[in-house]
Parts: structure tokens; sequence; C-alpha cells
């Protein structure tokens, strides 16, 4: 059959990139000193702006501004992308930035909202997969309980399991790794391939050592997606002994028949960031 090219699995696949930075953004913030008041001045107008914007009779300027509010950190955010978000009438993929917007805000009554829109069976399913990625983004263990209903919920629509589980990646803590690794394992009911694929992400978004052997093995299945992810997982795992994801990075970069799994591959032992990695690269490079 055709697949349907708005599945949000599929988009999520070949859009993550352009939202996975925020942290960066969030990261870079700083407190704002007296010295600096003229520029407090001038993100105070830009505030005011975007906020009018998210009405605008634009689509394209209404998401941009949610997504733009949340990358200011300021807190006069929070409220009025609340609101876009509850409010049913309005574009969905307002709402959908309004969603990651308040999970670059950090804001616990934003955290409360995205809960309360990824449980509600009547919203949109790939809103609901929004609501799931915003709650990633937020790191907020008071999301988990939420995070990993909808990921057991085998009624769930596939997207909001999909986003689920690289949500719980993002989260970044320890805790969530059993579930994680079942859902590779296949072990949760009704859940598929492309649905594992995003665990074996969040897997590697979550960056512990003891995921690597189950990544190893992602790497001999036939299944295009989860080999994929498997081999971008692994370039995201920092090694604490040995060199076995480097090295399996390494051969398949250099000998692997399927282009797009020797591509990734590339790109993944270029990510480990580790000087040894430079040999191979080069190799690559000369042949």
């Amino acid at each position: 059959p055709k697949e349907d090219v708005l599945d949000w699995q599929r988009w999520w696949l070949y859009n993550r990139d352009r939202f996975l930075q925020v942290r960066r953004v969030l990261s870079r913030r700083r407190t704002t000193t007296d010295s600096e008041a003229p520029e407090a001045d001038w993100r105070g107008e830009a505030v005011r702006a975007l906020l009018e914007a998210l009405d605008d009779d634009h689509v394209d300027v209404a998401t941009g501004s949610a997504l733009a509010l949340g990358k200011t950190g300021d807190p006069r955010a929070v409220e009025p992308l609340i609101e876009v978000l509850k409010d049913r009438k309005a574009r969905q993929t307002v709402r959908e930035a309004a969603a990651l917007g308040l999970g670059m805000l950090t804001a616990d009554e934003g955290r409360t909202a995205l809960v309360d829109l990824l449980l509600d069976r009547r919203e949109p399913e790939r809103l609901r997969a929004f609501a799931a990625f915003g709650l990633g983004i937020h790191r907020s263990p008071s999301a988990l309980p939420a995070l990993v209903t909808v990921v057991r919920d085998r009624q769930a629509p596939r997207s909001a399991r999909a986003a689920a589980l690289v949500a719980l990646g993002h989260l970044g803590d320890d805790i969530v790794l059993p579930v994680l690794l079942d859902a590779v394992k296949g072990k949760i009911a009704g859940i598929t391939d492309l649905e594992r694929a995003c665990a074996l992400d969040g897997l590697g978004r979550l960056g512990d050592p003891a995921a690597i052997p189950i990544l190893l093995k992602g790497l001999a299945v036939k299944d295009r997606w989860l080999r994929q992810a498997s081999v971008l997982a692994l370039g995201r795992i920092e090694e604490t002994e040995g060199n076995r994801a480097r090295d399996a990075l390494r051969h398949l970069s250099l000998h692997e028949e399927n282009r797009m799994v020797r591509t990734l591959a590339t790109i993944a032992l270029g990510r480990t960031g580790r000087p040894e990695a430079a040999v191979p690269l080069l190799q690559l490079g000369d042949s």
C-alpha cells in the first residue's frame, strides 16, 4: 500500500535533527545584568511581537513564533503557549509548535499541560506525538510516568508511542533503560519495527554504555530502520571500555554494501569525537 507521507514516524525520522539541537539554545542562555539593560529592552519588544504573531493569519508565521518563544526562555510565553496548546479550534501545526515551545521553556505549568494532552485520547495522533517530544525536551523526571504509560499502552497511537520512546532517551535518566531495552527486544505488546527503531534512537540519546551490546546486535538485523537507528545510536554513546562500537562503525563505513548504512556509519564515526576515529575517516577520504 502507498505510504502516507504525513505519517508521524516517517516524518520524525527525516526531520528530527531540526529540533534536536534545542538544548544547545537553552544552554546558551545568560542572566541579564544591569549593563545589558538595552538588550533586555530589545528582547522584551521581541517577545511582545512574537506573542502577537501567535494569531497571525499565515500559519508559518504563527508556527515560527511559537517555536521562537520557546527559544527565548521568557516566562511570559508560558501561559499564551498553553492557551494555544489547549485550543482545539487553533490550527494543529501551531499547536504542535506550541508543544515544542513549552518543552523548551521548562516551566512546570507547561509540563503539566503537555502531560494532559499526551494522555488525552480525544486529541489528534500527531499532536500527542509532539506533546511527547515536548516532554522529552523539557527533561523533567515528572514526565516519566506519562511517557511510560503511552509506551506500554497497546491502544496508544503508533506515532505517540514512537515519540514517547525517543523522549524517554531525551530525559537522560538511566532509570528509563529497562523500558527502552524492552521496546528494542519487542517485549512490549503490539510494538512495530519502526517503533523499535525509535527506541534505539532513544538509547543513543540516553548515552548509557550498557546499551552498546544490543546496539551492536542491531547492526546485523535485516530491517533497514533498525540497522540505521543502531548505527546512529552507536555514534552518540561514549564508550568507557574498549572500542567495540568504534570498530564496528569503522568496518561498516569501509565495507558495508548498503550505501545508506555506510554513509550513516561514517557520520556516526565522526560523531564519536574520538581522535582515533580520524584515521579511518581519512582513509575514507582517500578512497
